[in-house]
């Protein structure tokens, strides 16, 4: 099981530098991410390091964000209905006004939204990328 990643916060900025730090990692194939804005951020931060979204690496959010349709590639997400959570919090907040103390499960499964950010993983891994330099890149002598 690969290491887990967290953001040191949920915004587009922590995505970018995650997205650098996995970029460095050839093993990495797919990144799922605690919201759409991680997600933006991460895909970001593996293309600026030549990392390909999805070629390389498939990166998936999780709220639907608005942006997330027009954002390149699009992002696949996991839509979240919030009108559905606010009714249902609601519900359970009057229940417990109420009297009502049993501990109630509530869950929803939400739908996944295919989008352009995800797809197989690809066949051969990824070379490691490391900077070129000069030095690295002059010929070296005949042995």
């Amino acid at each position: 099981m690969p290491e887990v990643l967290v953001a040191r916060s949920c915004d587009a900025t922590a995505g970018l530098d995650a997205g650098a730090l996995l970029a460095a990692d050839p093993d990495v194939t797919a990144v799922l991410c605690g919201n759409d804005e991680v997600a933006m951020g991460v895909i970001s931060g593996l293309e600026d390091a030549g990392v390909r979204v999805p070629a390389d690496v498939s990166v998936a959010g999780f709220d639907d964000h608005p942006l997330a349709q027009v954002w390149r590639p699009g992002l696949t997400t996991a839509r979240q209905d919030f009108p559905d959570l606010g009714r249902r919090a609601l519900a359970l907040l009057l229940t417990r006004a109420g009297g009502d103390l049993r501990a109630v499960a509530s869950s929803t499964r939400p739908p996944v939204v295919l989008r352009g950010s995800t797809a197989a993983p690809p066949a051969a891994p990824r070379v490691r990328s490391r900077p070129a330099t000069a030095a690295a890149d002059a010929p070296r002598p005949a042995r």
